[in-house]
Formats: C-alpha cells, structure tokens, sequence
C-alpha cells in the first residue's frame, strides 16, 4: 500500500506506464451549475459520518441524537401546588359547608403539616407531607392566627401530581432525531446534560495563488 500516493523507490519506469494504461481515469460528471440544496446533497454523500460522541446540550444543539433518550424520573418530582391557596388534608375538611364552616389554625412551619391546620402555598411550590389537596383563597376566610374554612376539597384537588407532565420511561428523544431548543428544555428539566452525537464535520478551506488577498481588502 502507497503512503500519502508516494511511489515506492524501487517503481520502475515501465512499470509506472503499466498501471497507468490498466487503471483508467474515473469521469466524474460534474454539472456546470447546480443549487445550493443539490450541492449539499452531494457533499452528504461524499463526507463519512463521524464517531458518536458525547456533548453537552448547547453543544449538541442542531445535531442528532445516536440514541433513544427516557426519562429516569418524573416531572415535577413531587406533588406541587397548581393554584396558590392554602395547603391542607382533604379529610380535615370533609365535611365542611358554607353554613357550617370550620375554624382550623394556621401553620406557618416548614415541615410536615399539623394536624388539623392548614398552611399557606404558593403556585409551583411542593406540598408538605400530611397535605393532599390546595384550598382555593376564596375556600378560607383568614383572621389573625386562626382561619374558618367554608367548603371541602377532594385529594388531589389544585394540585399538580408528580409526573403529570414527564412520566418515568417516557421516550423524551429517538435515535435521529435532531436536538431544537425545544428538547433541550426538556432534558435540562428531567437533570440531562449530556447527549451522544455525531459531530459536525469540519472543513479546512486552504486556498492559494498569487492574486489572493485578505478578506476585507479585495
């Protein structure tokens, strides 16, 4: 095998007219003109693809993916607040009616929910533990320290359950398709920082001849 198409020393004369009366020259037909499109499909077919290759999100966008991507978990992670309200046990007001309010305490803590008392949320926030639902601000009629609920809530009520919106397994990108900025969001949600994909080819332009000049000076 030739390195670099370097003739081997010992190549004689003839055998050099030999070969180059067995190997015909290969005509390539290249048109006079041809678009932009037609051009890039030709050099597509001409460029071997590169090895897959692991990067990050903003790397990779544009590129495509060289495998199928799940979710390894859920999103959102817990049961979060869809309304902001007040976050309560739904059986602690089971049978709460207009006509027969409940007094109930207000808690201001960060852990678990009291017993019997419920806690002030916001929209987006986790539920604490003991909380299955989200009183509405027009269900709860606030005085000082202590509270009178006047209608119930059922478990789940206003509230956002995990993995509403990505469950787990979920196929979130398969084998080909290109990485938008819209699937990085998605990724980026679910904790994905990385994506195996094949790298843009890069092209070295070297250009040469004595009439050339800088860009910007012609």
């Amino acid at each position: 095998m030739r390195l670099f198409r370097r003739r081997r020393q010992n190549e004689s004369k003839a055998d050099q007219v030999a070969e180059a009366k067995a190997k015909p020259p290969v005509l390539v037909e290249i048109p006079l003109e041809r678009t932009y499109a037609e051009h890039l499909d030709y050099l597509l077919k001409v460029v071997d693809s590169l090895p897959p290759f692991g990067m990050s999100l903003l790397e990779a966008t544009g590129l495509s993916s060289c495998e199928d991507i799940v979710a390894e978990h859920g999103l959102p992670l817990l049961d979060s607040a869809a309304i902001s309200g007040f976050a309560v046990a739904a059986s602690d007001v089971a049978d709460v009616t207009k006509d027969s309010p409940l007094e109930i305490g207000i808690d201001t803590g960060d852990g678990d929910l009291a017993f019997e008392k419920i806690r002030p949320i916001r929209a987006g926030e986790v539920l604490p533990v003991g909380a299955d639902a989200v009183l509405a601000p027009e269900q709860v009629k606030v005085r000082e320290k202590r509270s009178a609920v006047i209608s119930s809530v059922d478990p789940g009520e206003n509230v956002r359950p995990a993995g509403s919106d990505i469950g787990v397994g979920m196929k979130l990108m398969q084998r080909g398709q290109k990485l938008d900025p819209a699937t990085v969001g998605v990724l980026a949600s679910v904790g994905i920082d990385r994506v195996l994909v094949r790298p843009r080819p890069r092209v070295v332009i070297i250009s040469a001849g004595d009439h050339l000049v800088d860009p910007g000076l012609a």
